[in-house]
Protein backbone atom coordinates (compact mmCIF):
# COMPACT_ATOMS: atom_id res chain seq x y z
CA UNK A 1 0.00 0.00 0.00
CA UNK A 2 1.55 3.36 -0.97
CA UNK A 3 1.92 5.95 2.08
CA UNK A 4 -0.72 8.24 0.95
CA UNK A 5 -3.42 5.35 0.50
CA UNK A 6 -2.26 4.57 3.84
CA UNK A 7 -2.27 8.06 5.52
CA UNK A 8 -5.64 8.67 3.94
CA UNK A 9 -7.18 5.59 5.89
CA UNK A 10 -5.57 6.11 8.91
CA UNK A 11 -6.67 10.09 9.21
CA UNK A 12 -10.11 8.66 8.32
CA UNK A 13 -10.01 7.04 11.27
CA UNK A 14 -8.78 9.14 13.40
CA UNK A 15 -11.25 11.38 12.24
CA UNK A 16 -14.59 8.97 12.80
CA UNK A 17 -13.17 8.42 16.15
CA UNK A 18 -12.52 11.70 17.26
CA UNK A 19 -16.31 12.07 16.29
CA UNK A 20 -17.16 9.64 18.37
CA UNK A 21 -15.62 10.37 21.05
CA UNK A 22 -17.11 14.37 20.90
CA UNK A 23 -20.84 12.40 20.21
CA UNK A 24 -20.48 10.90 23.63
CA UNK A 25 -21.84 14.35 25.43
CA UNK A 26 -24.65 14.34 22.91
CA UNK A 27 -26.26 11.17 21.48
CA UNK A 28 -25.67 7.36 21.35
CA UNK A 29 -27.34 7.14 18.32
CA UNK A 30 -24.04 9.65 17.07
CA UNK A 31 -21.96 7.15 18.75
CA UNK A 32 -22.97 4.36 17.04
CA UNK A 33 -23.24 6.06 13.61
CA UNK A 34 -19.52 7.38 14.40
CA UNK A 35 -18.74 4.06 15.78
CA UNK A 36 -19.91 1.88 12.68
CA UNK A 37 -18.35 4.54 10.37
CA UNK A 38 -15.04 4.03 12.13
CA UNK A 39 -14.91 0.11 11.67
CA UNK A 40 -16.02 0.36 8.74
CA UNK A 41 -13.27 2.85 7.56
CA UNK A 42 -10.80 1.33 9.09
CA UNK A 43 -11.47 -2.63 7.73
CA UNK A 44 -11.79 -0.71 4.40
CA UNK A 45 -8.51 0.33 4.63
CA UNK A 46 -6.95 -3.34 5.99
CA UNK A 47 -8.99 -5.10 2.99
CA UNK A 48 -7.72 -2.49 0.61
CA UNK A 49 -4.00 -3.27 1.73
CA UNK A 50 -4.34 -7.17 1.29
CA UNK A 51 -5.63 -7.07 -2.20
CA UNK A 52 -3.08 -4.97 -3.36
CA UNK A 53 -0.76 -7.22 -1.45
CA UNK A 54 -2.18 -10.11 -3.21
CA UNK A 55 -2.45 -8.02 -6.75
CA UNK A 56 1.02 -7.57 -6.23
CA UNK A 57 2.24 -11.15 -5.02
CA UNK A 58 0.40 -12.36 -8.53
CA UNK A 59 2.01 -9.81 -11.02
CA UNK A 60 5.64 -11.02 -9.58
CA UNK A 61 4.83 -14.63 -9.65
CA UNK A 62 3.95 -14.44 -13.36
CA UNK A 63 7.26 -12.63 -14.41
Amino acid sequence: MSKSLSLLFSCLGIFCLAGMSIAMAHSLKWVIFWGVLSLVSIGTGFMVKVKLRNRNARSSQEE
